[in-house]
């Protein structure tokens, strides 16, 4: 009769075989994390090229109320969700995209719209909607960062 009782015995493996096992998982390690912050980084440098070509800045578009945009429209004819954001807008088209935030650095990603002359824009973002009125022929852009909206007229369209 055997006196083991489940105890486990000596390694069988000798010292110079531990330091291999040791070895090659450190070097699968090392090969996981180069190829992950590699992906990382192309995807940075992605976003960063995103970021740029979506970038808006320009002027504040007008804030305007339900009651104003119903007395003086345009009133929107077009509605699309975009990422739980319902967009509604008059005129014109309209191109939007996930953007990295701190200028395509970050990790968390916010919805741009651009539109080329909508008139009028109302949006609902969760429980937060606004109207802004840019006006015709003035492209805008919408944003919404942190459940934050936000409505600039852009100098220019989108190309």
């Amino acid at each position: 009769m055997s006196n083991d009782y489940g105890r486990r015995g000596k390694s069988k493996m000798s010292p110079p075989t531990k330091i291999a096992v040791g070895v090659g998982v450190a070097a699968c390690v090392a090969v996981v994390a180069y190829f992950a912050w590699a992906s990382f980084l192309r995807d940075r440098d992605k976003n960063m090229v995103d970021a740029q070509a979506y970038a808006a800045s320009g002027a504040p578009c007008p804030v305007a109320t339900a009651a104003q945009l119903a007395a003086n429209g345009p009133h929107p004819r077009h509605s699309f969700d975009f990422d739980d954001v319902k967009l509604s807008y008059a005129f014109g088209e309209t191109d939007c995209a996930m953007v990295a935030d701190h200028g395509g650095a970050g990790l968390a990603k916010f919805p741009i719209c651009h539109f080329t002359s909508p008139g009028s824009l109302e949006v609902v973002a969760g429980k937060t909607e606004a109207i802004f009125l840019p006006g015709l022929g003035k492209p805008a852009a919408i944003m919404v960062h942190q459940g934050v909206i936000s409505c600039v007229l852009t100098a220019k369209e989108k190309e």
